[in-house]
């Protein structure tokens, strides 16, 4: 009977140990559960927040960026208005300039008008005539006078140029390139001859000559002498012993 009655404490005691054990593991599950819930919620609503701010984030990105992009464009806008008011200051200088300019001209032009009123007031249309006349002829005669210093300088200039030619020729001991004359007389003694061309054709004493005869070189020479139409020159080399005959031609090196 002692037994049976430990057996049935012992089974009472285990069915409320078990039901314990089953009310507190739903309590928990359920505790659990509701937590879950929770963190769940609070997971999701920080989520929320989380795409709210990024939202937030990239609205103010593209309003920085919009900004910035204004700010540019206001910079190259200003740039470009300073560019066009320094243009615009400048051209209104120039013109303030050419205002001042003619108004001088014009202040100028007033002074002459009112220098001939003054020298042709009473005068008759007779003696404007005369003296319009007498303008012609002075001017005229200056017109002509100009042509003449004009011929006279243009000459000077050429007379200057030939010297100079003539002048630089002489520096480097060479006649005018293209020379060409014929000998006209020849002196075998003292071994010069006699040229028909002088200054006026471009011979410069202590210059060269080459003698040839029927396109060939024969001879060198050397001027001596020379004036306005005919020169001398020495002899100073022979090619193949064949020596300057007349009539034969002198050319430049």
């Amino acid at each position: 009977m002692n037994a049976t009655r430990i057996v049935l404490v012992l089974a009472l005691l285990a069915a409320g140990g078990a039901a314990y054990v089953s009310w507190q593991t739903a309590n928990e599950k359920k505790e659990l559960t509701e937590n879950l819930a929770t963190t769940t919620a609070d997971r999701d609503d920080t989520k929320k927040k989380l795409t709210d701010k990024g939202k937030e984030l990239d609205t103010a990105l593209a309003g920085k960026k919009s900004s910035e992009e204004q700010v540019s464009k206001l910079s190259s806008e200003l740039s470009s208005a300073k560019t066009s008011l320094a243009t615009a200051e400048s051209k209104a200088s120039d013109a303030q300039k050419v205002a001042e300019s003619e108004k001088t001209k014009a202040q100028a032009a007033e002074e002459e008008v009112k220098k001939l009123k003054d020298a042709y007031a009473g005068k008759t249309a007779e003696e404007f005539k005369a003296e319009i006349e007498k303008f012609k002829k002075e001017a005229e005669g200056l017109a002509g006078h100009n042509k003449e210093l004009v011929d006279k300088l243009s000459s000077a200039g050429q007379q200057v140029a030939k010297y100079q030619a003539e002048a630089e020729l002489t520096k480097r001991g060479t006649s005018a390139p293209g020379l060409n004359g014929k000998v006209v007389a020849v002196n075998t003694q003292w071994n010069f001859v006699v040229l028909d061309i002088g200054k006026s054709k471009g011979v410069i004493e202590s210059s060269e000559l080459t003698i040839v005869r029927g396109g060939k070189p024969i001879a060198k020479v050397k001027v001596a002498q020379v004036d306005d139409l005919t020169s001398v020159a020495d002899l100073t080399k022979v090619f193949k012993d064949m020596r300057p005959n007349v009539g034969d031609v002198a050319i430049s090196n």
